[in-house]
């Protein structure tokens, strides 16, 4: 598969989701948030409770004031426990996903696509696949509270991941203010569009870490936001040459966003700081990494969605999807032995999203990952990788999902070696 055949589809995909936005009675987001948590069952232990319905409801909503949430998190619990005075809920939820593929022109073992991963020279053993698996699979608990002048949430998930059951989230929000294991603020997941694919277009950003955050929504649809995040940088040591620090100084985060409705423009950075040792000097060195990204989710009309994220910088290959497949926020320096530097990258996403009905939408994804690098120790690496999919979705009900995607791939390395995959991925989930 070709470069060009690869855009041609994309864009014919494109075309014609532009030829088609007349569809009736859409759903949206936030349409979807409310038809969900009209399911929610609440029990009452000390009686019947002595509030309207209306703030019963207000409760729950808080459950979606996270504004980093991604298309696979799970809803709302079906089952709460609340207060009498509807100030205190108690939820134990989750969400089954089954993901089954077919590959073929080369296979991943993974649900999650990665151009990345894509075998050069091909495996004659591995040119096709069919596998299945419960990935993303999760339970969490949740504890959502609030008084006069103060709104929390206390959050626990955990997932199935490559078969093992892994702690995914865990945090305390506290009004503006969250602590804890979160996706970073350098992140928008709700900038990309609905993908089958539990990885999704390999140039977006996404990471979980550890880290103190304040996010302020100001009345006229400005928002700010700052983070410390517990750093963990990703370095490719050079063996004899040079070797890894431990990471000391915190990653620091900010942005700024304008939303409207269920749109929003985001503007965010980072800053980082890596040490590495030189060891034919037996000297420590910090190198200082930053990136910046500007990321959209618009409503262009009532049954059409598009999303857009492009981000780029220097030694944030961590952050970013296909680069977090190997060690690239810092890399040996060719000209220098024993010297390491923060490279660069960047990645592009975008996507639109058709809403034909309330249970039926489509959406199609391109992605696009490059990495910069002049002075190369071996000619072999990665130089770009690209990401289509195309999807149709029917919600069965608000909480239970079935979709169908097609996704075709392809990595290029700097020597002009090249290798291509696709895969038919499909999936069925419930939120309970």
């Amino acid at each position: 598969m070709t470069h060009q055949v690869l855009t041609g589809a994309i864009v014919a995909s494109f075309s014609f989701f532009s030829l088609s936005i007349s569809a009736q009675n859409a759903s949206t987001r936030s349409e979807h948030r409310q038809e969900v948590i009209e399911t929610v069952r609440v029990h009452h232990p000390g009686g019947e409770a002595d509030t309207s319905a209306d703030s019963i409801k207000s409760l729950i909503e808080n459950f979606y004031l996270d504004q980093f949430r991604q298309f696979h998190d799970p809803d709302a619990p079906t089952f709460m426990l609340m207060s009498k005075d509807a100030n205190i809920a108690l939820g134990v939820g989750g969400k089954a996903i089954v993901r089954g593929w077919a590959d073929w022109n080369g296979s991943q073992s993974s649900p999650s696509f990665y151009p990345y991963s894509i075998a050069i020279p091909k495996d004659p053993t591995a040119m096709r696949s069919f596998d299945a698996s419960f990935d993303k699979t999760s339970l969490f608990v949740s504890l959502l509270g609030r008084s006069a002048k103060i709104r929390y949430m206390v959050y626990l998930q955990a997932e199935v991941s490559n078969s093992n059951f892994i702690l995914k989230k865990a945090y305390i929000n506290l009004n503006d203010f969250t602590v804890g294991l979160a996706s970073t603020t350098f992140s928008d997941d709700d900038a990309l569009a609905p993908t089958v694919d539990a990885q999704g277009p390999n140039g977006k950003t996404s990471k979980t870490q550890i880290l103190g955050r304040y996010f302020h929504t100001f009345s006229n649809g400005f928002s700010l936001a700052g983070a410390v995040e517990v750093p963990n940088s990703y370095q490719a040591s050079v063996e004899g040459q040079t070797a890894p620090c431990t990471d000391f100084i915190p990653d620091i985060v900010a942005l700024a966003q304008y939303g409207w409705g269920d749109s929003h423009v985001r503007a965010s950075g980072i800053m980082r700081t890596m040490t590495y040792r030189d060891l034919l000097t037996e000297t420590n060195h910090n190198v200082i990494g930053w990136g910046a990204q500007l990321s959209t989710v618009i409503d262009i009309a009532r049954p059409l969605t598009f999303y857009f994220t492009a981000v780029g910088g220097r030694g944030i290959g961590s952050y970013q999807g296909d680069l977090s497949k190997g060690q690239y926020d810092l890399v040996g320096d060719s000209r220098h032995p024993g010297k390491m530097i923060a490279p660069w990258s960047m990645g592009i996403t975008t996507g639109l999203k058709y809403q034909f009905s309330p249970k039926v939408f489509s959406s199609v994804s391109f992605g696009q990952q490059r990495y910069f690098l002049k002075h190369r120790l071996t000619d072999d690496q990665y130089k770009y990788g690209l990401y289509g999919a195309a999807n149709v979705f029917w919600k069965i009900s608000p909480r239970f999902l079935a979709g169908l995607e097609y996704i075709v791939g392809k990595r290029m390395n700097y020597n002009h070696t090249h290798g291509a995959q696709n895969r038919v991925d499909a999936m069925v989930s419930y939120s309970f």
